[in-house]
């Protein structure tokens, strides 16, 4: 009987796996694995990029003349936050308003934009909308000088709710929690 002819380069020939073996079980697992992990970085970077955008956006419209905000003053801040599209918004009528033109350009773009708009107001109207802590002197001025957006935890948010509610911070250091504040029912 004739021997069979061996690979070249000494690599040898990939056996078919059978599709209801363990192996076959175990290589599946591996590949949800992955698809998992990637899902997961992809979906983190996106939801920081997002916080990032809105960070630069108040970083960006903060008066450097001021020292602290007052409540009333943050709250005209997340106004004018949430005011951002409305140049897009007048162009795209302005688009769809040209007469001869067939359906809506832009469609989409305004759909997704004026979605957002109403999850912010809802958000801000309810339980609050989280903004850098431009109220405490000592945030801001860490704020007005961070570059690197990566930190993002390293920034204390404040909920802030619509102007008849009062401001709530979400998450407090350690040495800020004392018996004080928490008598005095607020932060000082």
């Amino acid at each position: 009987m004739p021997k069979l002819r061996k690979t070249q380069g000494g690599k040898q020939e990939k056996k078919v796996i059978h599709p209801y073996s363990r192996k076959a079980a175990q290589l599946a697992r591996e590949v949800h694995k992955q698809e998992k992990k990637e899902k997961l970085k992809t979906d983190k970077a996106l939801r920081l990029s997002i916080i990032g955008e809105k960070l630069q956006w108040f970083q960006s419209h903060l008066d450097p003349d001021k020292i602290e905000y007052t409540k009333k003053e943050a709250g005209e801040l997340i106004e004018n936050y949430m005011c951002r599209f409305n140049a897009e918004l007048e162009q795209i009528e302005l688009q769809n308003s040209i007469k001869g033109r067939q359906g809506r350009q832009h469609g989409s773009r305004e759909t997704v934009i004026k979605q957002t708009i109403e999850r912010e107001r809802q958000l801000y109207e309810g339980y609050g909308i989280e903004i850098p802590d431009i109220m405490n002197r000592k945030h801001l001025k860490f704020f007005r000088f961070m570059r690197d957006f990566m930190y993002v935890r390293g920034i204390l948010d404040l909920q802030i709710k619509h102007p008849d509610e009062e401001t709530v911070p979400t998450c407090l250091p350690d040495w800020e929690l004392n018996e004080t504040n928490l008598k005095a029912g607020g932060l000082k």
